[in-house]
């Protein structure tokens, strides 16, 4: 009787859903956050929903609410709480009973549905008012360069064998961007929105998913159209400060990281969760271990660009960005026969079950875009008690164009207490071949490996790391007028970048910094700092998560840092949030998986012809 009682109910659900089917303009975003917007940016900003997607007769389409019909292919959660913590929280779960490639494209749907505002605002502050408009000819040189890049990879998914893991999880990445392309497409027809004449529907979502390679491509760009070579550093890219610490009173490892970057990216930043259960390739049944992973991201951005990823194999990739300043070694880059660093960061997320294996998988086909100092650590090799093993617990990947190098120092981790990184090259080829060895000597110690201020500041503090809170608090460390490590040669006062969590708009007044001109990170009195900061431990790590914080750090010396209440001129055109006064906390994720959701519901899935 019970059974009965279920299938009226469902058959009930069934219908109010199908009626749903043809209004999806109309979808209830009931999870509004309408009672805390304060802003007529915040408005323009997407509500919370949840929607399904389906999967009939070859077309994917929506569904409001979570349902459980066979012919759901993902499940997509965006929660807005901007007002609340800073973040724009997404999970997108998908069922394994689908092939890969419709899993992927459902996955990017549900993105592009749920973000098509957010994502529309990100491409206009990057693209339509500053990259493709600043710089004259760059965005339509770059498309072409995308569209072969496209062209070469569609080619070599062709010819790989069907059992090629590596190219059938890397073709993942660009059906999901597909997915991305028309969910925000569909979300425009649903709403009766024309496609807006500033937005590049074609190109606008790869180019998004390549902005760390576009940024070099632009380096590249100018070599091209002024016939010279400079080691100024003309775009201000994402740096970042890693802190990896073994922490003896909690026989634990902590992983932390915070994002350098613009502010105007400040409103468009994400929490996410991905579960894609995807096959090791077309012939295997097996899960890949990478199926699920959790990041701090962007609109419109697939992979984490920051980069912090927490993966269901037990590892966590994180990076700091390398500057070159020999640009001669960017004649290596070949769109045509490589593949743009996002995408093979992902193939390296899902398809590694070890720190070797990840560095393997990432130096193959390298793009020498994007070049950072890559951390891999892998907490099965964390044992109980807090034993750290002889190896393979780190493993340090460096890249750059033309070039890699990879090795296990978990001794460092043994020997130190910690791993450090600050955007300088610990290999001493790739510290060299960048440039950098040559900019120590021309100009200090800033540049250098050992003796840059961020080095110094983690030998001199790690130790003061004991619990969460101390961890949270280094990770958020800027006491740049009173600590003597913050004085640069080259700059006249102490400056900002001399921190853990750098804030160049409370640089001190009249205060220049000649070397800025190499270096993004210490132009003074201009947006931009670390971002966020966010950290994990091996036992969040088992569950996917992690603690965050969103905006730039603040203290009872430092003020919040407020868009009504800034010193700066330069100012982003929109602003959703702004006031970030947040704390951290621990990110938990709601959405069950599709796969789970599906067996315990299994008793109550009917087959409809939707």
């Amino acid at each position: 009787m019970v059974g009965n009682y279920k299938f009226v109910a469902m058959q009930l659900y069934f219908h109010i859903c199908l009626a749903a089917l043809s209004t999806a303009a109309d979808i209830n975003f009931s999870e509004t956050i309408s009672a805390n917007i304060v802003n007529e940016d915040a408005k323009r900003v997407d509500e919370s929903a949840t929607v399904s997607v389906v999967f009939r007769d070859g077309e994917l389409s929506i569904v409001p609410h979570r349902v459980y019909f066979s012919s759901v292919v993902a499940w997509g959660q965006l929660n807005n709480k901007q007002q609340e913590d800073g973040w724009m929280h997404l999970e997108i779960s998908t069922h394994t009973s689908f092939p890969d490639d419709v899993q992927a494209e459902a996955a990017g749907f549900a993105e592009g549905y749920l973000t098509r505002n957010i994502v529309y605002e990100y491409y206009k502050e990057f693209f339509s008012t500053e990259l493709c408009k600043d710089v004259e000819g760059f965005c339509d040189w770059f498309r072409i360069k995308v569209k072969e890049n496209n062209q070469f990879i569609s080619s070599m998914v062709e010819q790989a064998d069907p059992s090629d893991e590596y190219w059938h999880i890397t073709n993942m990445f660009y059906k999901q961007i597909d997915g991305l392309k028309n969910g925000w497409i569909q979300r425009n027809t649903d709403l009766s929105l024309d496609i807006p004449e500033d937005f590049d529907v074609e190109y606008g979502f790869h180019m998004i998913n390549y902005m760390a390679d576009l940024w070099d491509y632009m380096e590249i760009f100018k070599m091209e159209k002024n016939g010279t070579v400079s080691d100024e550093i003309t775009t201000k890219r994402p740096t970042c400060s890693v802190m990896i610490k073994y922490v003896p009173e909690a026989k634990d490892l902590y992983v932390g990281h915070n994002a350098w970057h613009e502010y105007q990216a400040m409103g468009y930043r994400f929490l996410k969760k991905y579960n894609l259960p995807y096959k090791r390739s077309a012939t295997s049944q097996d899960i890949i271990p990478g199926h699920t992973m959790s990041m701090s991201s962007y609109a419109g951005t697939i992979f984490s660009l920051d980069d912090f990823v927490v993966i269901s194999s037990g590892l966590v990739s994180t990076e700091t960005t390398l500057n070159i300043y020999d640009k001669n070694i960017y004649k290596s880059c070949d769109h045509k026969k490589q593949i743009f660093e996002p995408a093979r960061v992902m193939t390296a997320n899902r398809l590694a079950t070890s720190g070797k294996t990840w560095t393997d998988l990432i130096a193959r086909y390298n793009s020498g875009t994007y070049n950072n100092q890559w951390m891999v650590i892998d907490y099965n090799m964390l044992k109980d008690g807090g034993n750290l093993g002889m190896r393979d617990l780190l493993w340090v990947f460096e890249q750059l164009p033309g070039l890699a190098w990879a090795s296990d120092q978990t001794h460092m981790i043994r020997r130190r207490g910690y791993w450090g990184s600050y955007n300088r090259a610990f290999y001493k080829d790739a510290f060299e071949a960048s440039g950098a060895a040559n900019m120590t000597e021309l100009y200090g110690d800033y540049f250098s490996y050992k003796n840059t201020a961020r080095a110094k500041i983690m030998s001199r503090d790690h130790v003061k790391i004991k619990d969460k809170t101390s961890m949270a608090e280094f990770m958020r460390y800027n006491d740049f007028e009173n600590d003597e490590l913050a004085v640069f040669e080259g700059c006249s006062k102490a400056n900002p970048a001399g921190s853990i969590a750098n804030r160049l708009d409370i640089a001190l007044p009249d205060s220049e910094c000649e070397i800025s001109e190499f270096d993004p990170m210490l132009a003074v009195n201009t947006p931009y700092g670390a971002l966020d900061m966010k950290f994990t431990t091996k036992a969040m790590a088992s569950r996917l998560e992690f603690m965050a914080v969103a905006g730039p750090t603040h203290n009872d010396k430092m003020p919040p840092f407020d868009w009504n209440h800034t010193q700066l001129t330069n100012k982003p055109y929109f602003t959703p949030i702004k006031r970030f006064d947040f704390q951290p906390a621990r990110k938990i994720w709601s959405l069950e998986s599709l796969d789970d959701a599906i067996t315990n519901q299994s008793n109550i899935i009917l087959e409809f012809n939707l």
